[in-house]
């Protein structure tokens, strides 16, 4: 795999654990990323990018429950709901 594009990158020194560094290696031997850095970054973009995805679906989830309890249909649900309660007492 070629080398991720983009901007010039600023240099970082990171620790990394041994066993995720044999991950990355054998990785890299399959052909899935150019060098250590680019399995780095294509894990960070992942990861990012799949906090974006999590926030926009919360966000979409979020709007259609609030749309559902300001509609007739929940309104109704809930008179009928009702009904039932009172005839258990």
């Amino acid at each position: 795999m070629p080398t991720i594009p983009g901007e010039k990158k600023k240099l970082i020194s990171y620790k990394i654990p041994p066993l995720l560094e044999k991950k990355i290696d054998a990785s890299i031997e399959k052909g899935d990323f150019s060098s250590q850095a680019d399995a780095i970054t294509a894990a960070l973009f992942f990861f990012y990018d799949s906090k974006e995805f999590e926030k926009t679906i919360d966000q979409k989830i979020e709007g259609k429950f609030k749309e559902f309890m300001n509609s007739d249909e929940f309104k109704i649900k809930i008179q009928e709901s009702s009904k039932i309660v009172k005839k258990m007492n």
